[in-house]
């Protein structure tokens, strides 16, 4: 779960982030009138914590931290794919010296099917697209 600092709960970091975005576009984000707006930023009234963690991941600080958490993700879904391949390459070669050693089983049919079954990935080096 991706949280929002601490540190985004003052007057200054809601100044910073309204002068980033505009009053204008800020009211129109948080569907409030601009007159609401310049209230808080003057400090007539309390800004209500909603706000300050709409306009966090509305700003570029907020983005970057999702985009960072999403490629973090990334990468860990490639490395557990690549476990998941190199087990699946150990497993086969278990099993092909298995049969080998010809017994036979009742579950020959089930290793026949193992030798149409080829680990296709896609390519790991793509990056997602954010837009």
């Amino acid at each position: 779960m991706i949280t929002a600092p601490k540190e985004i709960f003052s007057s200054e970091f809601f100044d910073l982030m309204v002068h980033e975005m505009t009053v204008e576009r800020t009211a129109k984000l948080l569907g409030v009138h601009e007159t609401t707006v310049r209230r808080w930023l003057r400090g007539a009234v309390p800004i209500p914590r909603v706000v300050f963690l709409a306009l966090f991941w509305e700003s570029r600080w907020g983005r970057s931290i999702i985009d960072c958490d999403h490629h973090a993700e990334l990468n860990l879904m490639r490395q557990r794919i690549g476990i998941l391949e190199a087990q699946v390459v150990k497993a086969k070669d278990i099993i092909t010296g298995l049969r080998s050693m010809q017994y036979g089983t009742a579950n020959e049919p089930l290793f026949d099917d193992l030798r149409d079954f080829d680990v296709k990935t896609p390519d790991t080096q793509q990056r997602a697209h954010i837009g």
